[in-house]
This record gives C-alpha cells, structure tokens and sequence, in this order.
C-alpha cells in the first residue's frame, strides 16, 4: 500500500485481482483502477518527488493516469478507467 498525501490518494493491491485500486481519501472511495499486472501486485511504492507509482519493478506515471481521469469524468464520472 502505499499514499500520496499531496493529492490525498491511496494505491491499494488488489493481489487476487491483478490490479491497484486508488482511493480518493477525501470522499473515500475507488476513483481508478489499474489493470494489467502479469502477477499479483504486492509491492507499491509512491515517490511524490517525481509523481510516479512503482509497482514491483514495473513504474507507472501519474500524469498518464490523471489524463485518462478526465477523459472518463468527462464521459461518465461512474466509469472505472484501464491504465
């Protein structure tokens, strides 16, 4: 698990179902989920000096993720996006 207390987010494992969940702490819910994991994610790593999510060995850029909010905001604010 790990948090971004900037943005006031939490990247959660789901280990079983391949995937990060990242939860808005605010309004306290799953806002995103990140699919596409070969195994099961356990290790998660925030670094707020570069903006990024390391997942095992395996980085992800918050910028990238942050577009693909706003395009599902935009559509439907319901919808959960695939990174």
């Amino acid at each position: 698990m790990a948090v971004d207390l900037k943005g006031q987010r939490l990247f959660v494992p789901g280990e079983h179902q391949r995937t990060i969940e990242v939860i808005d702490l605010r309004a306290g819910k799953v806002i995103h989920t990140i699919t596409g994991f070969g195994g099961d994610p356990r290790k998660t790593i925030y670094l707020p000096e570069v903006d990024q999510i390391w997942v095992g060995r395996r980085r992800l850029h918050i910028e990238s993720l942050q577009r693909q909010l706003l395009r599902a905001d935009q559509n439907d604010p319901a919808d959960r996006v695939r990174a």
